[in-house]
């Protein structure tokens, strides 16, 4: 995995798929500071300082654009750390309703079995430790131009799948993890996943299949676990 990186930041590796190490902010303040960061040219409407937490401001802490409910995954991996009252503080700082879709759409904490009988299109986080059992292709719609002619391709991203045990228990989950191939292989420690559960084209030995799998965004490895 990747090497440490600053508390509440994260390391894109790959950046077109997405995969981003999470380090929970260990203080009300430092997250208050992290997350209240405008004035740049980014968000130049945005001023840092002014105990507001812009959208684009936690788009910029988070690493997405355009992507709220990652933006939300972040937040709540983010936030790990700190007790449910210091949380609400860092809430109220976002807008009315961005906090207001945040509180009804924010992701669900769930268990790794738990994720199984999740609905296709929630944003998910669970705890769990992950094993490798086989490479798959994801094949996804895409658009390309030819000359002045836009013409439909499958795009075929190489992903590895992982099965995802109970923390300190034999049961395992029936919901697969994928994670873009080029992004290396996870290590079998206790590791925090959060992402989007969806339906997935997959190639198969005969034309496709489709399977509902967990495709996290960020991963924070639990106290305790190594991570290389």
């Amino acid at each position: 995995m990747e090497a440490p990186v600053r508390e509440g930041r994260m390391k894109a590796d790959p950046p077109r798929r997405g995969f981003r190490l999470v380090r929970p902010y260990s203080t009300l303040a430092g997250a208050k500071a992290a997350l209240d960061n405008g004035g740049r040219f980014y968000h130049l409407l945005a001023r840092s300082g002014d105990e507001r937490v812009a959208k684009s401001e936690l788009s910029k802490a988070a690493g997405v654009m355009f992507d709220e409910k990652g933006a939300f995954v972040f937040l709540d991996m983010a936030l790990a750390k700190l007790s449910a009252e210091e949380k609400s503080q860092v809430v109220a700082m976002l807008g009315s309703r961005q906090a207001k879709r945040y509180r009804e759409r924010g992701p669900r904490t769930v268990s790794a079995t738990g994720a199984a009988r999740e609905p296709a299109g929630a944003t998910l986080i669970v705890e769990g430790v992950p094993r490798l059992l086989r490479e798959i292709t994801v094949l996804q719609a895409g658009m390309i131009m030819v000359g002045k002619v836009t013409v439909p391709v499958t795009h075929q991203w190489p992903h590895d799948l992982y099965e995802l045990r109970e923390r300190g228990s034999a049961s395992i989950s029936t919901l697969g993890l994928a994670v873009w191939h080029h992004t290396g292989r996870l290590d079998a420690v206790p590791t925090r996943f959060g992402g989007l559960l969806a339906l997935h084209r997959v190639k198969a030995a005969k034309g496709e299949t489709k399977e509902r799998m967990l495709l996290p965004s960020y991963y924070t490895p639990l106290e305790g676990s190594r991570s290389s």
